[in-house]
């Protein structure tokens, strides 16, 4: 059993790709077990095998407590200790070969409160996990957001402790950097900051990544641990279902080292 747990900010598509990577990997013979993991999601675009809404549901808790909608959020992060062995018992039984876990749009509830690393630690320990974080590509079309989110990714990865893919979603939404089916990385590492920071041949010295308030040095200090941390990061459209073989051989090098797990 694999866990991939699914994460990024709020409107970059998880679970959209949630459900078009489940379905991706079982057009090719693979089991999967999708577990959303946002006690306050109204809708999600799959059904869910497990769904922590059935321990604590954020719309209750809201009412219950009298708290606005982010205070629920947070009491249902919280709250959802208490179940979190039920939850992971439904996992085990399941036996899939990959579990997805759709984390909560509001990452910072789940990444950067106490309770919810505990939370994700105990959920997945002893188990073969990795993160899929998700970039919004048209947000990377900015250098000041696309090094806001690159930031986000390595906070999100130091406070999980997981291996992570960084995913490029939504680069769908540029028509002419898709080709016969398929990106044109060239195209799209002119538009996307992200990608050209991550590129080998991008220099940390270049004055491209100068800020009006914010010192060249400590701007060259932040590219220098982004490039250390992540080796690229993958364009993918959930949409089109483009990309995900480059995210599942990512995970495969994660998990068993680059062996095809489809060979049994």
């Amino acid at each position: 059993m694999h866990v991939v747990v699914v994460a990024g900010p709020a409107g970059s598509g998880k679970s959209t790709f949630t459900k078009a990577f489940a379905d991706w990997i079982e057009e090719r013979g693979l089991s999967t077990w999708i577990v959303n993991f946002d006690p306050a999601a109204e809708y999600v675009p799959y059904t869910p095998n497990t769904d922590v809404r059935e321990y604590v549901k954020a719309s209750d808790i809201e009412v219950k407590y009298g708290l606005g909608p982010n205070g629920a959020l947070v009491t249902s992060i919280d709250l959802l200790v208490n179940h979190v062995y039920e939850i992971r018992a439904e996992i085990e039984d399941a036996g899939a070969d990959y579990v997805i876990v759709d984390l909560p749009g509001q990452l910072e509830v789940v990444a950067f409160r106490r309770t919810g690393p505990i939370l994700i630690k105990e959920l997945l320990r002893g188990l073969r996990a990795s993160m899929v974080f998700l970039v919004d590509y048209w947000l990377t079309t900015d250098r000041d957001s696309a090094l806001s989110i690159l930031l986000l990714a390595m906070s999100a990865q130091y406070r999980f402790g997981l291996p992570q893919v960084l995913a490029l979603n939504k680069a769908d939404i540029a028509a002419e950097a898709i080709k016969e089916g398929f990106f044109d990385e060239e195209i799209l590492k002119e538009k996307s900051f992200a990608m050209k920071l991550l590129d080998e041949r991008f220099a940390c010295t270049s004055k491209e990544i100068a800020t009006p308030y914010t010192p060249l040095e400590v701007t060259q200090s932040l590219c220098e641990a982004i490039k250390a941390t992540y080796e690229g990061i993958t364009p993918i459209s959930s949409k089109l279902g483009i990309g995900f073989d480059n995210v599942f051989a990512e995970l495969q090098r994660i998990f068993v080292g680059g062996e095809d797990y489809e060979v049994r």
